[in-house]
């Protein structure tokens, strides 16, 4: 019995022992990168709807996103500009201050392999997952990039675009799989500020670069959303312009991504804004006066833009960095913060401010917000402005109506044909709305009712014309009567018209060149006027249509940038459902060319369905040379050739590997990829399946052996 018991207990142990053995095998060929358990699980959320919940964010800046260090010391990048390695109390401290959302900035570029498969250093990867999780597990919201990345940022961008793509396939495509369990918490920004950089347009760019990073955007997008694991399927995308520029002009330009043929959703415009650049970024400006325009107009002018021309359109924006340099000038930063916060607040645009850790007061890189050793924040007066607007005003509260109005006048023709922003409640075709001096309508004025190119128009009954006027509120300001310019009946109404010129030229007078949180009143002076509607009228019918933010003056001249292909016409930039263009051209309208990556096999099935596989790849006619007719004197005896002339001569190939990046030793991506490299590629796939079979088997070995060795042993034990 005493031998039985014996024999028992060491089987068991054997079996154990084995069976540990099998789980470590099995750790050892699982992901790295399954999420830290967020509280509750956030998913089925638009981007309009994450951005709302965003608030105010914070950057880790000058962290993961510098560019020394080596992969020996998983922590000498982070390191390597002067600040400290990054703890779980730094980013508790951040959270407990009351923002809501972290950008994590990542420079890749010194953690990729030369071999052309530009894997990343798992350690690497894993230390950025690691600080991810600190923030995950506090439910904020989470943003990670292309930062500093010398392969993106080249003089030779706007050539070198289609290669450049292919290493950020392979970059985002393994970061797509290391975080795919990652709810919604997590944001992926595809890059920081593309652009040619070293050259003399290196902060405004040109057309050629503008595509380049369109296409670039695209490739991104595209990647993230045929990942098909996890929650890439629905995870916010932000894609930035050239440079992540501010300028309206580089705005313009940014084209939506689509993936299989349909515009992808849950897209953000990434948008930097350190403004004025004077007194957020140098030492000339020391004052900020909310009152004055001169420092309020480039703040105001974005944030106006950035409701014209995406939220308008419901596609939300974040303004990913944005800060005020140190200049021992407190007060005068805590009247800057407490502006961009109500801003922030009022038009529903996160902002996200940027800290590099550095201390100082002088050379405009002072943004050292926090100390991240102690936790304790550096300029506490100032963060409580910023965070002041929170308190006072909800969210998006100055562009709700305005956009519903917009939308309304987008969908809806009525009796004139133009873009309704009114009609009485019973549809303009009952009774309309009884209207005196004393009870106007109101109705929100976003700048898009009066352009240059527009006309108001007010369909009514009655003897006396309808007069409006521009209110303030607030402000005290109000425009006084504006008149029509003319009047005609139409289908059994009366239409006032009221020209551009003549409603700009009265608010100019009166003082008035913001309107985008005013009212326009529609009244009469007489007693029996009755308004069934009110629309915007184009003054010219023409069209424009828009690639890559570059006009065309017909659908058919319109080219998109190589590698890209145009699937279909919106007059919205995000291509809604029941927007698209159908050649009425009865007012003015921009339509936008909605662009796919030739990658796309579902979109390109699409292209070919509607255009013909000839479009795909149009093979241009070659012309004929003309031949001349030989003369006498123009005949050649043909010479013999020699034969050593009939071996060609061998090209002597550049070795890849040993052309270095200027800035961070990494191999030049303008090249083109091998097929040598390609090969490369599939024997690492054909490792990466084979491997982890051979690990399953051989556990499986040792679990079955682990128990017949002992038992063998106990055995020849007993015999003794």
């Amino acid at each position: 019995m005493e031998n039985k018991i014996y024999i028992k207990i060491i089987r068991n142990r054997g079996r154990l022992f084995a069976f540990l053995i099998f789980v470590c095998l099995l750790i050892q060929i699982l992901p790295a990168c399954s999420p830290a358990k967020a509280k509750e699980v956030l998913t089925g959320k638009n981007a309009m709807e994450i951005t709302s919940e965003m608030g105010f964010g914070w950057n880790l800046g000058n962290t993961f996103d510098a560019t020394g260090g080596n992969k020996s010391n998983v922590y000498s990048q982070e390191t390597s500009w002067g600040n400290p390695k990054v703890t779980q109390e730094l980013i508790k401290a951040v959270h407990d201050r009351g923002f809501k959302t972290i950008r994590i900035p990542v420079t890749w570029n010194n953690q990729l392999s030369k071999d052309g498969s530009y894997t990343i250093n798992p350690d690497f990867l894993a230390r950025v997952k690691e600080v991810v999780d600190y923030a995950y597990d506090l439910d904020m919201y989470i943003i990670i990039n292309l930062h500093h990345e010398a392969w993106i940022n080249t003089s030779k961008l706007s050539s070198n675009y289609e290669s450049i793509g292919k290493e950020l396939e392979a970059v985002w495509s393994q970061i797509a799989d290391c975080f795919a369990d990652y709810d919604q918490h997590l944001i992926f920004e595809g890059m920081n500020e593309p652009r040619l950089a070293g050259t003399d347009i290196e902060w405004s760019g040109d057309q050629e670069a503008y595509d380049a990073v369109n296409y670039l955007d695209q490739v991104f997008a595209y990647t993230i959303r045929s990942n098909g694991k996890g929650y890439n399927s629905e995870r916010c995308l932000m894609i930035p312009g050239y440079a992540a520029s501010s300028s309206k002009d580089i705005l313009n330009t940014i084209s939506i991504p689509s993936y299989e043929g349909k515009a992808i959703k849950n897209v953000i415009i990434s948008v930097h804004c350190y403004s004025p650049y004077d007194f957020c970024l140098s030492d000339n400006l020391y004052e900020f006066d909310p009152n004055d325009k001169s420092h309020t107009y480039g703040i105001d002018t974005l944030f106006r833009d950035l409701e014209e021309m995406f939220l308008f359109n419901d596609i939300p924006v974040v303004i990913g960095e944005t800060s005020a340099t140190d200049k021992n000038n407190t007060e005068q930063r805590e009247n800057w913060a407490e502006y961009m916060g109500r801003k922030s607040y009022e038009y529903g645009i996160p902002i996200i401010l940027w800290d590099n850790g550095a201390n100082g007061h002088s050379g405009g890189e002072c943004h050292a917000w926090i100390q991240r050793n102690r936790c304790e924040w550096n300029y506490p007066s100032v963060v409580d402005k910023l965070f002041l607007a929170s308190k006072s005003i909800d969210w998006g509260e100055l562009v709700t109506t305005d956009r519903m109005a917009y939308q309304t006048s987008l969908e809806k023709k009525g009796i004139l044909g133009g873009d309704i922003i009114y009609e009485d409640e019973n549809g303009h075709n009952v009774a309309g709305l009884y209207l005196s001096h004393a009870q106007p309508i109101s109705i929100p004025v976003i700048r898009y009712y009066i352009k240059l190119t527009s006309e108001i128009a007010v369909a009514y009954k009655g003897s006396a014309s309808p007069l409006i006027s521009i209110n303030l509120g607030e402000k005290e300001l109000y425009s006084g009567d504006i008149a029509p310019d003319r009047t005609e009946e139409r289908d059994g109404y009366n239409i006032a018209f009221f020209g551009f010129r003549t409603i700009n030229d009265t608010l100019t007078s009166a003082g008035i060149r913001n309107t985008s949180d005013s009212e326009m009143w529609i009244y009469s002076e007489g007693p029996d006027i009755y308004v069934y509607e009110v629309d915007v009228m184009a003054l010219k019918p023409e069209v424009d249509f828009v690639v890559c933010g570059k006009s065309f003056s017909s659908k058919e001249s319109a080219k998109a940038p190589q590698g890209l292909k145009i699937l279909g016409w919106y007059t919205t930039k995000d291509f809604r459902e029941g927007t698209e263009y159908t050649g009425d051209e009865s007012r003015n309208l921009t339509v936008y060319g909605m662009l796919f990556w030739e990658a796309d096999e579902k979109a390109v099935e699409k292209f070919i369905s509607l255009y013909g596989e000839e479009a795909l790849n149009p093979t241009p006619e070659p012309t004929p040379e003309p031949t001349p007719e030989p003369t006498k004197e123009a005949q050649i005896t043909p010479v013999p050739m020699d034969e050593t002339a009939k071996k060609p001569t061998a090209t002597p190939v550049p070795d890849e590997d040993k052309t270095d990046n200027s800035e961070a030793g990494s191999k030049q991506t303008g090249e083109t990829v091998t097929e040598k490299e390609g090969s490369s590629d599939k024997a690492d796939n054909t490792r990466n399946i084979v491997m982890p079979i051979i690990l399953i088997v051989l556990g499986m070995a040792v679990l079955a052996s682990g128990t017949v060795v002992l038992v063998y042993v106990i055995k020849k034990k007993k015999n003794r």
